[in-house]
């Protein structure tokens, strides 16, 4: 699944909720831990705009492109071996570029649903096929064959809830830009239901995120967090490291409002070695370490 709109929630959802301070040594933490969170993840992950964790736009393209034609070689050849030297090379890669051919056998059927051609969308289910399989053996990922062998065995209808799971998760995006957090709930939940039997476990870890970025919008915090807690398990399985990261950057975020610092702990260590694998930026780095301090004070109080 591509869908290309990734918006950002509206910087004011990340701020602290007033609650009334609980007694004993909840009481003494509360406020402080609120008053972190604005200190340390700045009212949400604005930071996003100028905290980059991927490669320059212009490398990626040029490592885009080489991995890619480097898979329809070696696909093509049927070289097992070879595509899962590639894909341990260039895991991330992985989905992305088999998924090409998916969508790409896809179009050629939406253009002409009357007399598709057959021959030249079962090459490119093939070959999608055998680079699914290829990944999944390499990097020990079964979700991404599965997700491969859903999206060819589709019929007519389940293809065109596809199509639409994907136009609702826009549309929770552009909800979201418009401030319009409750119907960008609306909207992804939608999502969700329309295409999570479908086996598009990527369209549904967009979903889960783009419904926990509306949740935290709306200032239903726990649900957020469970949303994007779902969202980052998937892109983890599918060996998305920046997608992954930036679900984990908001549980970090929601466990510190929440206070929910076993959790903070566990998700922030993550993190950290996540953007340590994926090259993250520093003002990423150094955020997630002011959050560091953040968890290791509350959970030192305890």
């Amino acid at each position: 699944m591509n869908v290309t709109t990734r918006e950002t929630t509206d910087d004011r959802a990340m701020q602290p909720r007033q609650r009334t301070p609980r007694r004993g040594r909840g009481a003494r933490r509360a406020a402080p831990a609120c008053g972190a969170l604005v200190a340390v993840l700045g009212l949400g992950l604005a930071a996003r705009a100028t905290a980059s964790f991927e490669p320059g736009a212009a490398a990626t393209a040029a490592a885009t492109e080489d991995v890619g034609a480097r898979y329809a070689e070696l696909a093509d050849a049927r070289d097992a071996a070879g595509l899962q030297a590639l894909w341990k090379e260039h895991a991330a890669a992985a989905l992305p570029t088999f998924d090409k051919d998916l969508e790409g056998g896809l179009a050629l059927w939406e253009a002409n649903q009357a007399e598709p051609p057959t021959d030249e969308i079962r090459r490119l289910f093939d070959r999608a096929l055998f680079g699914a399989q290829a990944a999944a053996a390499a990097l020990d990922a079964p979700i991404l064959a599965d997700y491969a062998t859903s999206f060819v065995g589709w019929d007519d209808v389940q293809r065109r809830d596809f199509r639409d799971g994907q136009k609702l998760v826009g549309a929770a995006h552009a909800a979201l830009k418009e401030g319009d957090a409750g119907r960008a709930v609306t909207i992804a939940t939608d999502a969700l239901w329309k295409t999570q039997h479908l086996g598009d476990w990527w369209g549904l870890a967009m979903s889960h995120e783009v419904r926990g970025r509306a949740l935290q919008a709306s200032q239903s915090f726990e649900h957020a967090l469970a949303a994007h807690a779902q969202a980052r398990q998937l892109y983890g399985a599918l060996h998305m490291p920046a997608n992954e990261l930036s679900n984990l950057r908001r549980m970090v975020s929601l466990c510190v409002l929440l206070e929910r610092w076993p959790r903070a702990d566990v998700a922030c260590a993550d993190a950290l070695a996540l953007a340590e694998v994926a090259g993250a930026e520093e003002p990423l780095v150094e955020e997630l370490r002011r959050a560091r301090a953040t968890i290791d004070a509350a959970l030192a109080k305890d």
